[in-house]
């Protein structure tokens, strides 16, 4: 199993941009959270096989390619899930 997080900036708050995100979730197999961070960036974290993950952040790069200006990215190997399905969650505050 592997995990993305996937910090995104730009026009990201205030626009569906979440929402859109856990839409998006339900086409493929993945697990995980999405939510809006104090920095004004939304931060991603999802888990699944490398093959739904990527098709997953295409698809939101294609839905929301008008408000992302950056996504800052990283893959780890995981050996289970912190989830049990995609969800908003809570705003974090990040330094």
């Amino acid at each position: 199993m592997t995990q993305m997080t996937i910090r995104y900036a730009g026009r990201v708050q205030g626009v569906g941009f979440r929402a859109t995100v856990a839409f998006l979730s339900r086409n493929h197999a993945v697990v995980g959270r999405v939510c809006n961070c104090s920095d004004g960036t939304v931060q991603l974290i999802a888990q699944g096989d490398e093959t739904s993950l990527l098709s997953f952040k295409e698809d939101i790069g294609r839905e929301m390619a008008r408000n992302i200006v950056s996504a800052q990215e990283s893959w780890n190997s995981i050996s289970g899930t912190d989830y049990s399905e995609f969800s908003i969650g809570p705003d974090r505050l990040v330094h």
